[in-house]
């Protein structure tokens, strides 16, 4: 088994919480997201804009229920203090975050 990997055939044996997932827990949904209001914004683009809402709201449904739930199930506790520590999408302003610090 993968020890850090995101990929389905090679799932890590711990839960990743390091790294850029110690400011967010969906960091790759994140870019995503802002790279296609970023689009939206250089191209003035509408249909892009609303690509990207759409986008938005996809992500927000399959990780809700899809991916944590499958989470709390293989890493129970472990990952119920992750939620509670780190937002799902967009970093906390004023957040104090260790970075020194690999969990």
């Amino acid at each position: 088994m993968g020890k850090e990997t995101p990929t389905p055939f090679d799932p890590p044996e711990r839960l990743v919480a390091g790294g850029l997932f110690r400011y967010v827990r969906n960091p790759m949904y994140l870019d995503a997201v802002l790279v296609l209001f970023g689009e939206a914004l250089l191209l003035q683009s509408f249909i892009i804009f609303f690509y990207a809402i759409f986008m938005w709201i996809s992500f927000h449904l399959f990780v809700v229920y899809n991916e944590e739930p499958r989470l709390r199930e293989r890493f129970g506790e472990e990952y119920e203090e992750y939620v509670r520590r780190d937002p799902r999408l967009f970093p906390r302003r004023g957040g104090k975050y260790n970075l020194c610090k690999e969990t």
